[in-house]
This record gives C-alpha cells, sequence and structure tokens, in this order.
C-alpha cells in the first residue's frame, strides 16, 4: 500500500483505534502500546485484505483481537468501588502549573468514564464501545465479535441499563439533576461542562453518552508516530 494511503488509514481510523484501546486499558501506555500493536498487525496483513467487507471493519476486527488480548489483565469494579473512589477528595490531584483548567478537568471527566466502563466484563466493555463510540450496525459488530447479532442485541441492551442506573446518580453530566456527589463536581461546574454537553445533547439528536464524551473530551492517536 502507498503512502499516502497509509497516512489516510492513520488519520482516519488511528483516533477511533486509539479510542477503543483507551477505554479498555486503564494504563494509557499499556492502551498505547495495544494500538500500535494493532497498527503493526494492519500493515503485516494489508495486502491480504479482501473487501467482503469495509477496510474500517477489517480494521475493527484486528483491533478487537488485539484489546481483547491487551485487556486480560484488566481490574473489574463493583459500582460500590467505583462510587466511593469517584467521591473521595484524596485522590484529587490539582493541575499543575501552566496546565490549562478546562483541559485538566476534561482529562479527569474522561478518565472517571474509563473508569465506569470497568463495571463490565472484558468482552462486554468492548462489544458495548464498539456499539456505543465506534456507533457500529449490528451487521458489522457480528463481523467484528463472531457473535451473533441477537445475543450482541441483548448484551447491550443489559450493558445500558446497567451503566444508566449508576450514571443516572453518580454523573453530572450525564443527568445534571441527579444525586452526583463526584469529586470533580465542583471544577465540572466552574467550567460549565455540563452545559456543553447538555447543548451538543440537544444538537445532536439520539447520540449515547459516551458517544458524546467521545465527541467533548480530548481524543488521542497513537498512531501518529507512523505518519
Amino acid at each position: 500500500m502507498r503512502k499516502p494511503q497509509l497516512e489516510k488509514l492513520i488519520k482516519t481510523n488511528g483516533p477511533m483505534v486509539s479510542a477503543i484501546c483507551r477505554r479498555m486499558i486503564q494504563n494509557e501506555e499499556v492502551a498505547k502500546e495495544a494500538a500500535q500493536e494493532a497498527w503493526f498487525q494492519v500493515i503485516k496483513s494489508i495486502d491480504s485484505f479482501e473487501s467482503r467487507s469495509g477496510i474500517s471493519t477489517w480494521m475493527y476486527k484486528i483491533t478487537y483481537r488485539t484489546a481483547l488480548k491487551y485487556a486480560q489483565n484488566e481490574k473489574i469494579y463493583s459500582f460500590e468501588f467505583l462510587r466511593d473512589f469517584f467521591r473521595s477528595e484524596d485522590n484529587i490531584v490539582e493541575p499543575a502549573r501552566g496546565v490549562e483548567k478546562e483541559l485538566w478537568v476534561k482529562e479527569n471527566c474522561n478518565k472517571c468514564l474509563i473508569g465506569i466502563l470497568r463495571c463490565l466484563s472484558i468482552e462486554d466493555r468492548l462489544i458495548y464501545i464498539l456499539k456505543e463510540i465506534c456507533r457500529l450496525s449490528y451487521t458489522d459488530l457480528e463481523t467484528v465479535t463472531e457473535i451473533p447479532s441477537t445475543v450482541l442485541r441483548k448484551r447491550i441492551t443489559r450493558t445500558r441499563k446497567k451503566l444508566k442506573n449508576f450514571l443516572d446518580d453518580e454523573c453530572l453530566l450525564y443527568n445534571p439533576r441527579g444525586t452526583c456527589n463526584c469529586r470533580m463536581k465542583p471544577y465540572v461546574r466552574e467550567i460549565n461542562l455540563e452545559k456543553e454537553f447538555q447543548r451538543i445533547r440537544e444538537i445532536v439528536k439520539h447520540v449515547g453518552f459516551f458517544s458524546l464524551s467521545h465527541r467533548l473530551l480530548p481524543k488521542k492517536n497513537y498512531w501518529e508516530k507512523f505518519i
């Protein structure tokens, strides 16, 4: 494949592959390693790619397998643990000198949302990310995971209900009228981040919460080093 075509793949698909790995894996360095391993697998296999599915779906399949492998040792937390952790002021580290306050708040909220997904099993977490953030159709999701779409629908429905019950009470960005006592609440209010979420939610109808978060919170592209 020619260099311009590779650069297009990196710019088009790199941010989403990076988002999958970052939300699957708590340690950012390991997440970066997983994303770059996915890239190596893409390069190694690109000449054998058959266009029976779109190239993005094919790349998601490679990323799915790679992320599952790297996430095997990730911890799974109970909602009780997450609730106590998010409310504990002991876990706040004030922004370093020179760091923009708004960026610091958004980075911390992003870490919280990554943490919330730790209540799911590893496979359910990855399936949910592919559906909610990558917005894959059930047909493409079945191709990527090799799990029947009827099973996928049931698992995602259960996951959505589970997350909704927690987010309703514990996340100001999800439900501004909830009983959120998260340690980041004063900072979120200070920069009006919940208003920004609400404004975009009104513009983009039917967008899922984690997909919305992906639009507004800091993004990474761990493939940029290959351009």
